[in-house]
This record gives C-alpha cells, structure tokens and sequence, in this order.
C-alpha cells in the first residue's frame, strides 16, 4: 500500500472536510423542510379546527351546505355577528337571498349547534291583525293559526314539501328582551312564525335599525308581546320599534327555520341570484 505524501493527505484532508459539510448542509435542509411540512401540517389543521367550531365537520365535507355558503359568502355589505348561540347575519346588504317555493327570503341566523338556519320573507305576504281578541300569546293568535295553515288558503299550505326542508314544531320565543340579552320565559312551539325583537336587533348589531337589511319601508308584525301593556312589537317603516294593540292591522313577514342537511344547487345570495335549494323544483 503506498502511504500519502503531504501533498495527497492535505488534499484528502479538504475532501473529506467539504464531505461533512455538505452532509450537514443535507441533514439541515431536510430538518429545515420536515420543519416547515410540520408548520404547515399545524396550519392547515389549526384552519379545519376554526372552521369546525364554527360551521361543524360537516361543512368541510359539503361545501354546499346552505350554511356553509351564507356564513362564508356574507359579501363586501355584509358582516356575522356569533353571540354564541347563533350566528346572526348583519349589514345593510349582505349576500343572503333565498328563493324557495317560489318565494324570496333573507337568512337571518344560523343556529351554531344544529345548523339550522331562519328565513324570513324579504316582503310583506299579507296584512292582518294579531289578534281579533286582543291576546298577545302568540300560541292563541289568528296570525299563528294563518301561518301554520296547511290548506291552500294558509301560509304553510304554499309552500312545497315544506317536510323535506322546514324544523317542524320549532321554538318560538315571545317574550320581549332589552339590550343584548337573549328572549327567556315563554316559548311558543309552531312550524311558522315570526321574528322576535332580539333577532331583528341582531341584524343591525352594533349599527342603527335603519342599516338593517330586514327594513322595508312598511310595518310589519314581531311575535313579541310588550311587558307593562297588551300590546305587541312591530318593526316601523324606518326600523324603530313600536308598540301597538294586537287588534291592529300590520305586515307579515313569516319565518321558517330550514334543516341544516339543506343544500344549494345555485346562485351566489345576491339579490339578482339568490341561493337556489336542492329538491326545490
């Protein structure tokens, strides 16, 4: 074997210096890279967790969900606000038309638990009194027996398999609520209603009631019974609220809650084109 001269051990001296190196220089760009594969991974998996507690897993299986794409698609007009029950929609335009049953609606709220999401229609159906007796409980009143009729002469009669699409025997609150405290004490159960006084504030959250979407310029009737008179709360034509005697003759705008399982097939919730329902035909 011939033994290297100091010229030869020198120079193998340096090869093997830059071998290790760029050994080093290996073992730190892939650590570099599994790092950042790391990084991403908690990314990606922090973004399914925030939407997940806010839509549910189900939302990230179907995009399509009609409240996957109203709370996502709110638009430029538009804005949420989560009180941690619902997530009501708010802003003076936002992307949150719906037509079903031939009928246009606004989605006011999801609910964050079920998915359920409530529709009130954008126009006045019809003008009537509360109640002819002068009682303020919904449960007893004309307009409840009208919503919920299901003849052809009713409110729930015109809609169209309203089975596959409507929460049956939904909670009503009915009781007035000041500031932004949630309606307690009497629930009503039925399968149409109408907005309560909590639910039209929540669409103007932190805003004037005449920036909400809901304003329409015509007076119409909340559910909700006033606490130190028999009368009942209804929405002005600029949005303030009054207090008139159920005997009185105001706008209906009834109000449904869709299933969370309800999906769209089009439109992108504006006004122009507004979400169509799956099964809606």
């Amino acid at each position: 074997m011939r033994k290297l001269n100091n010229k030869g051990f020198a120079i193998s001296t340096v090869l093997y210096s830059l071998l290790v190196m760029a050994t080093l220089v290996l073992f730190l760009l892939l650590g570099n890279l599994s790092f950042e594969r790391r990084s991403t991974d908690d990314l990606v998996s922090n973004i399914e967790d925030e939407l997940n507690s806010l839509f549910g897993n189900q939302s990230l299986q179907d995009p399509n969900l009609l409240s996957t794409s109203l709370l996502l698609r709110v638009g430029e007009n538009g804005n949420t606000y989560n009180d941690g029950t619902d997530t009501f929609i708010t802003g003076e335009n936002p992307n949150n038309y719906v037509l079903y049953s031939n009928k246009i609606w606004r989605a006011v709220l999801i609910n964050n638990t079920t998915k359920t999401v409530k529709l009130v229609t954008e126009d006045i159906v019809s003008s009537m009194t509360f109640s002819s007796t002068g009682d303020t409980n919904f449960a007893n009143s004309e307009i409840k027996t009208w919503l919920n009729n299901t003849n052809t002469n009713g409110f729930l009669g015109s809609l169209k398999n309203y089975q596959n699409f409507i929460v049956t025997n939904s909670e009503w609150y009915i009781e007035v609520s000041f500031g932004n405290a949630r309606p307690e004490g009497t629930v009503v159960n039925s399968d149409v209603g109408l907005l309560n006084n909590y639910e039209f504030k929540s669409s103007h959250h932190d805003s004037s009631a005449s920036n909400s979407y809901l304003v329409n310029n015509k007076d119409w009737w909340t559910l909700t019974r006033w606490d130190v008179s028999p009368d009942i709360l209804v929405i002005g034509i600029t949005g303030g609220l009054g207090v008139n005697a159920p005997t009185g003759s105001y706008g209906v705008r009834p109000v449904i809650n869709l299933k969370s399982s309800i999906r769209i097939v089009s439109g992108d919730g504006t006004a122009s084109n507004p979400y169509k329902l799956e099964g809606d035909s």
